[in-house]
């Protein structure tokens, strides 16, 4: 029998035997093998049954001192199914094959379906019955390639692994599969069919394409960004593109070609066959001006869009090329005062000494002359000045050494000081032929590449909450209609809680995405129980533990702080995952306690005197020195190999700990280990109180008008409402919902309205309504606004603010305390 038919029965709890047509075992599961305790495969089912026939339907037979039900199932292509179950089950076969979450397919010879479980109905979006009989490559709408792939399995027996194909649904948007194929193959070696196994990754896809062009844009973000089509229209800038062409927002420049822009003009034909390009030109500005970039271009494709574009990196090197310009001038003018004086002046040591530069007068030989002040301050030799430029140089470009002794060259370099420090420097050698002679200029460049370096790790950080915020806004507003759905769903799919959890993680990402670029809403303070949160961590952990590595855990007695659950776990789950990431070689003990302790006003955490809660994750690892020690905390800062680390995540939890009022210490000795503590505020026993559960809000008649502009949200708003016993209206349009309050003052109860939206922003759809009505009460909903998360409802003239997703409890409960903050007006 085929391992991949195998695969799903190895480790469930049914006995699941399979037999040839003449009757003879070829397959039979641990669990089976377990229950019957006797020789099977090759013996006759009638013999390890206890049966007298194996006709197909339903029979009982005595196993070991038990009655057991069996089911017998023969399949077109002549194989017998045959499942055991205790005499008070009621399951057959199907309900293994359900349990299954890929679809599976089972064809004959020709690719006909003749089976199927009921994942692989749903996944496609119609019911079994519609299945049966049809070929494979209709059922899963397979284009030429696709099918062919899949018909080797029938044809040669050659398995199929992780063929991707786009399917549309009659009832959803087109979603993408990844499929497998094994042949079933007789012990003759006849193939009698195959399984088909298919899966959704659309979202995996869409994540996958993202990460790539975010982690492009970031890696290639020395200045300015630009992302461009094909046919060269700009789809998007960044800030410093915009400040370095003279624009003042996207708008200006969105559908511009970008040739408009360069001089010379890109060659986009040729930019597309070769999909990279790379040199330096000048940024035409929009007043007309020019300046000298160095312009990096690179494609990238978006999968799920089917689409490329281009991504270009701008450098401004105006700077540089006026100062090179600058130096240029400079020794030009020096070689025309040789022309003027004599050799005697131009060797003239007090000349050289005013230079702020490093000043070496070398002989044909590359020998050191003299060298000026500022040359003996550099290099920290005095007088006594080492015999050759060459001792001097440590590094440089291929063939450097020649060309320290050629006249008009220059070139970066590593110099060495005297006490043998390196430093980065620039150099130009130029030839004096009238006392051949040789005079090196030499500039350092420590501090300009330390401005540098400080300037691409501002422009990391902007481009990374950039980025957190497009991200925030798109994928709110797509959880937000995913929430309301499964809200609405509950009561009918017992699958639906399990996806609303993965909802809740989804905001839960979006939260740390906008905490680290320093633009998260208020973090949800409420009481709980640390024990608990810690103890539901590490099972988390300890799923994913290598068997080298042992966990001591001891949770100690009872602590409550507030805090957010999530954030908390995140700091546990981070830092087990660093230790175990630290023992991975040697394996060793994972050690995490909660215990309580009286801070004083000095202590290692540098937090508040008083009594909190300490949670310590120490392991036996390789240890940290004192020079990585005193980093850990920086952003990007990674001891892991490229691949394996970001460098975010400890400053990510020491972000979450301090929002907590809280602090952490690390201790660590290379070769002994590290332990990390982290020390949380302890709520007093009058503070502590059980944690505040949901509960339903009543609804009403009121009229509401609802205004968004995505028109999936605003139907789902306005379901969820209707079921309260709300009149609803909708629209999305917020000139539209202005006019009908205008047209209608005492019309609507309360108005809730998108901020984002394309023709009046929600605030200013407030400021509408309240010019009209100033009593009619305005709640603002957004995926992610900067104005809002920096604002009060009070400062934009409404009663709430609502970040997306939000739930539908929630959400009615809003509604209703909205309406009857307006009834109590009203009454007053």
């Amino acid at each position: 029998m085929d391992d991949r038919i195998d695969e799903p029965f190895e480790h469930i709890p049914i006995s699941i035997i399979a037999a040839d047509r003449q009757g003879r075992v070829t397959y039979a599961n641990p669990t089976a093998a377990q229950l019957l305790q006797r020789p099977l495969l090759g013996h006759s089912l009638t013999d390890v049954l206890g049966v007298s026939a194996i006709s197909e339907g339903v029979s009982q037979s005595r196993i070991q001192g038990s009655y057991y039900k069996v089911f017998i199932n023969h399949t077109d292509h002549g194989r017998i199914w045959v499942s055991l179950f205790p005499m008070d089950e009621r399951s057959e076969i199907s309900s293994v094959l359900d349990a299954i979450p890929d679809g599976l397919l089972f064809v004959d010879g020709t690719g006909c379906v003749v089976d199927c479980n009921s994942n692989a109905a749903r996944l496609i979006g119609c019911p079994k019955s519609d299945l049966m009989h049809r070929h494979f490559a209709q059922v899963l709408q397979l284009d030429e390639p696709c099918a062919h792939s899949l018909s080797l399995t029938l044809t040669t027996g050659a398995a199929c692994d992780d063929l991707n194909h786009e399917y549309k649904r009659s009832d959803h948007e087109p979603i993408w599969m990844s499929m497998n194929a094994r042949a079933q193959v007789t012990k003759e070696g006849d193939i009698t069919g195959a399984v088909i196994t298919f899966k959704d990754v659309t979202a995996q896809l869409m994540v996958e394409s993202l990460m790539r062009v975010k982690d492009k844009a970031i890696e290639s973000s020395i200045n300015g960004i630009a992302m461009f089509h094909p046919t060269g229209r700009i789809i998007y800038a960044n800030r410093s593109f915009l400040q370095m062409i003279g624009a003042a927002h996207i708008g200006e420049i969105m559908g511009v070609q970008i040739s408009d822009f360069l001089i010379p003009a890109l060659d986009l034909d040729a930019l597309q066959h070769l999909g990279v390009w790379q040199g330096e030109l000048r940024i035409r500005k929009k007043g007309g001006d020019t300046i000298s970039c160095v312009l990096a271009v690179s494609s990238a494709f978006l999968a799920w869009r089917h689409e490329s574009v281009f991504m270009a990196s701008v450098s401004d090197i105006s700077d540089r090329i006026k100062a090179e310009r600058e130096r240029e001038s400079m020794i030009t003018q020096l070689m025309e005062a040789r022309d003027a004086i004599t050799a005697r002046d131009l060797l003239n040591q007090a000349i050289l000494d005013a230079a702020f530069d490093a000043v070496l007068t070398l002989d044909a030989d590359g020998k050191i002359v003299q060298m000026n002040a500022s040359a003996q301050a550099l290099f920290l030799c005095g007088d006594k000045h080492p015999p050759a430029l060459t001792d001097l140089v440590v590094s440089g470009p291929s063939g450097f050494q020649g060309s320290l002794l050629k006249g008009n060259t220059s070139f970066d370099a590593t110099g060495v000081k005297a006490d043998g420090t390196p430093f980065p420097m620039r150099i130009g050698i130029h030839q004096i032929s009238a006392v051949d002679r040789l005079v090196a200029v030499i500039r350092d460049l420590t501090s300009e590449k330390q401005l540098e370096a400080q300037l691409r790790h501002a422009q990391k950080m902007e481009a990374i909450g950039l980025l957190a915020g497009g991200v925030a806004h798109d994928f709110n507003n797509i959880l937000q209609g995913i929430d309301l759905a499964l809200e609405l769903a509950r009561s009918d799919s017992r699958s639906i809680d399990q996806a609303a959890s993965f909802i809740a993680r989804g905001k839960d990402l979006i939260r740390q995405i906008l905490r680290f670029s320093r633009r998260t809403p208020e973090q949800q303070n409420t009481p709980l129980t640390l024990n608990t949160v810690v103890g539901e961590a590490m099972k988390l952990v300890q799923s994913t533990m290598p068997s080298t590595v042992v966990l001591d855990l001891q949770l100690g007695e009872t602590c409550v702080v507030k805090g957010d659950p999530g954030d908390i776990q995140r700091v546990i789950i981070n830092l087990c995952t660093n230790s175990i990431y630290a023992m991975r070689e040697c394996g060793g003990t994972l050690k995490v306690r909660i215990a309580q302790s009286d801070l004083g006003p000095t202590n290692a955490f540098h937090v508040a005197p008083g009594h909190h809660a300490i949670v310590s994750v120490s392991d036996s690892g390789e240890g940290m020195d004192e020079g990585v020690l005193d980093r850990v905390f920086e952003p990007f800062f990674t001891t892991k190999p490229v691949g394996e680390g970001t460098g975010l995540g400890l400053s990510v939890i020491h972000g979450i700990v301090l929002n907590h009022r809280g602090g952490i210490a690390v201790k660590s000795r290379v070769g002994y280990g590290t332990s990390v503590e982290v020390a949380l505020p302890l709520m007093t026993d009058s503070q502590v109180q059980s944690l505040p559960s949901e509960v339903s809000a009543g609804g009403g008649d009121e009229r509401i008008l609802l205004v968004d502009d995505e028109a999936p949200i605003v139907t789902m708003l306005g379901a969820v409402l209707e079921k309260s016993g709300y009149r609803i209206q909708t629209t999305t349009s917020s000139v539209e919902a202005v006019r009908w309050v205008q047209a209608d003052p005492a019309g609507f109860d309360l108005v809730i309205t998108d901020q984002t939206m394309p023709d009046m922003t929600g605030d200013k759809v407030a400021k509408a309504i309240a010019a009209v009505n100033p009593k009619l009460p305005v709640v603002l909903m957004s995926g992610f606004s900067q104005k809002l998360a920096q604002s009060t409802p009070s400062a934009l003239g409404v009663r709430r603010i609502l970040l997306k997703p939000v739930s539908a409890v929630q959400f009615r409960k809003v509604v209703r305390d909205v309406l009857d903050e307006k009834l109590v007006c009203e009454d007053q």
